[in-house]
Order: C-alpha cells, then structure tokens, then sequence
C-alpha cells in the first residue's frame, strides 16, 4: 500500500469508519489489539520475551514495569527492527545538528526524545506509523474533512509548517524556520 493511501485509511478510521454502539464493545477491541501486539512484540523482542516471562498475553496488566532507564540500558534487544543504540544515537545526533531529518537506518526515523528527565531517549518510528499519525491528527485537524478548504499549522521547536488550501488530498504547505 502506498504512503498516500495509509494516509487516507487512517484518516478514514479516526473520521469513524469505526463505530461500536457500546462502552464494552469498544473494550473488546481495545483488548484484542492490546493481546495481538504483546504477542507481535513478544516474537520479535528477546527482551520483552525474557522480561515477561511465561505471563500469558491476555494477563498483559501484570507485566513487569520497565522505566526509561531500563529501556536504554536494553535498547539493542528490546526493539523489534534489529537497530543497535549506537547506531540510533548517532543518527538521531547527527540529524539534530544538520536539522535534516529525513535520514532514516532500515527505513526506520529515528528521533530523540526531549530529555526533560535528564536523560535523553531514543525512538524509533516506521513509514506506517508516520502514516498512521498523519492520518490520524489530518482527521482530528480538518473539521470539515479532506474536501473543504482549511488552513492548519504544525508547530515544531522553530520550524513551523503552515497548510494552506487543503482540498482533498492535495494540500499546499509552507515551511518557516523562525
């Protein structure tokens, strides 16, 4: 599936192509993609594979906690793309510096967290999940959805991404860096 068309799916879904009629119905949705990613994860994650140990997937709320520290200290064996911390830092370092982010290692953005806590954390995030959001926050964003024109704007430190005229999925964007 091509990037335009996640984009558009995911739009549709947070628009409400999903609709449950009750609280639990919602629920049980919610439960079911909880149980599928633990198992997706625990496959993938030698980390999270030890670190859960034989907890069944449908008991997930009894998961051993893991903080950011845990995380860096595990980095290279909890995600599930193989990409070392190393290599992660460096890029991410190296993207913060020149402000170009589009660099990515095995198709995957990497990307540094704020470092609020006094540790600065890595994160990596796939072309489909950047669809996903994009979908999504264009849904919450556009009021009168992808045909009427609107006017948006992303902030991001001091770049700021202004959407001017979006009509259906072509929208035209200017880029200010303040």
């Amino acid at each position: 599936m091509s990037s335009t068309l996640r984009i558009v799916y995911h739009y549709v879904l947070a628009r409400g192509l999903r609709k449950w009629k009750t609280r639990a119905q919602l629920e049980r949705w919610q439960e079911r993609q909880i149980i599928q990613q633990v198992e997706r994860v625990r496959k993938k994650s030698p980390f999270y594979r030890e670190w859960w140990g034989d907890v069944d997937a449908a008991n997930w709320r009894s998961f051993p906690l893991i903080d950011k520290t845990i995380m860096m200290q595990h980095f290279d064996r909890l995600n599930t793309v193989g990409i070392s911390k190393d290599e992660a830092m460096d890029l991410a370092g190296e993207s913060e510096e020149t402000r170009d982010f589009k660099p990515s290692v095995q198709g995957v953005t990497v990307g540094l967290s704020s470092g609020t806590s006094g540790n600065r954390g890595v994160f990596l995030v796939s072309d489909r999940e950047q669809d996903a959001w994009t979908g999504t926050v264009l849904a919450k964003l556009l009021p009168g959805g992808l045909w009427k024109p609107a006017k948006i704007s992303f902030s991001s430190g001091p770049t700021v991404i202004c959407m001017n005229r979006c009509s259906g999925v072509s929208c035209n964007f200017n880029i200010l860096i303040c």
